[in-house]
């Protein structure tokens, strides 16, 4: 679940590009005005300044979303709506900003970098190790590994935002996508073997749980709440084994159950509020788990981290579905 989130993550970057390029375009028509009448060039001025510092408290509040606490909840909806409101704009604009070079070029390092850090963080627990991979191993798991993760934006979310392909299209760009998955994993599994290729995907699902339980160690830490060894090693075993069998009725990170020929259906209002009913009724599943392991205390600071992330993931899940809204 962890890694569709992250491969839609990038919808804050776009919100955010479409807020600075609307300011940008006021900025520069407020000059334009400037030089036509003098005696107004302060106003402008003022007017200008304003409208930038607006734009850069946003991608401020933006950044603070990751990591903020349920108290600036207010502010982070603010933000939201915001930011939905500009992704769902003026298709011209959408397009101008998505064709734009150094957005396209943002974008992309974007994708990169969270794809290398997932990755990372999958060898960082321990993963080359699992498969008893040498240093030429690992390096050709990590490559076919960043292959996965970038067939699925170069060859569906990238040209879904910009409109560079056809609905009529989609067919045969589906069959395309299809046939590159089916070749990427073959060569995992003639890299790992049907039991190494397991053992890979057990460490992908249950990533989330590890970004989880990092999370809650610290903030049981800074509460004064500390874990005991048994706990730590039944909330851990609480948490992967969730993760690892939990079922979503869509998983966007499994071709499978994907759409490949008409791939706006994969994000329909329908799927999208399902997936977050999955979201909820996961952390639910956990909790209730929980509540026999856990002090009321610390399960007081297990359920305010989960709605976090759940609130996290509604607002990227709202954003991105907007940013993949059918060009006009």
């Amino acid at each position: 679940m962890k890694n569709w989130l992250l491969a839609f993550s990038i919808a804050a970057v776009l919100a955010t590009g479409f807020l600075l390029l609307r300011k940008d375009n006021e900025v520069a028509a407020a000059r334009s005005r400037a030089e036509a009448a003098e005696r107004q060039k302060h106003e402008f001025a003022a007017a200008a300044a304003r409208q930038q510092k607006r734009a850069t408290e946003l991608q401020e509040l933006l950044r603070e979303t990751r990591d903020t606490s349920a108290a600036r909840g207010a502010g982070r909806a603010a933000l939201q709506q915001e930011l939905i409101r500009s992704a769902t704009g003026d298709s011209a604009q959408k397009n101008r900003l998505l064709r734009d070079p150094k957005i396209r070029k943002a974008m992309i390092a974007e994708a990169r970098e969270g794809i290398e850090k997932n990755i990372k963080s999958l060898f960082k627990a321990g993963l080359a190790q699992e498969l008893q991979l040498d240093e030429s191993g690992s390096a050709q798991l990590a490559g076919l590994l960043t292959q996965k993760r970038a067939l699925f934006w170069d060859k569906m979310l990238m040209p879904m935002m910009t409109g560079e392909i056809a609905e009529a299209d989609m067919p045969a760009a589906g069959q395309a996508i299809r046939s590159a998955v089916d070749e990427n994993k073959r060569q995992l599994r003639d890299l790992l073997g049907e039991e190494g290729l397991r053992t890979y995907e057990w460490f992908e699902k249950t990533e989330g749980a590890r970004d989880e339980y990092k999370q809650l160690d610290a903030k049981f830490v800074k509460a004064g709440q500390q874990l005991t060894e048994q706990q730590q090693t039944q909330l851990y075993a609480i948490l992967t084994d969730e993760h690892a069998n939990f079922k979503m009725h869509y998983d966007f990170e499994d071709p499978a159950q994907l759409d490949l020929d008409h791939w706006y259906n994969n994000f329909s209002e329908d799927k999208l509020d399902v997936c977050g009913q999955d979201v909820e009724a996961l952390n639910e599943r956990m909790l209730q788990r929980a509540q026999a392991l856990l002090s009321a205390d610390q399960l007081d600071i297990f359920r305010e981290l989960l709605a976090q992330r759940s609130l996290k993931a509604r607002f990227v899940v709202m954003t991105t579905s907007a940013m993949l809204a059918r060009q006009r």
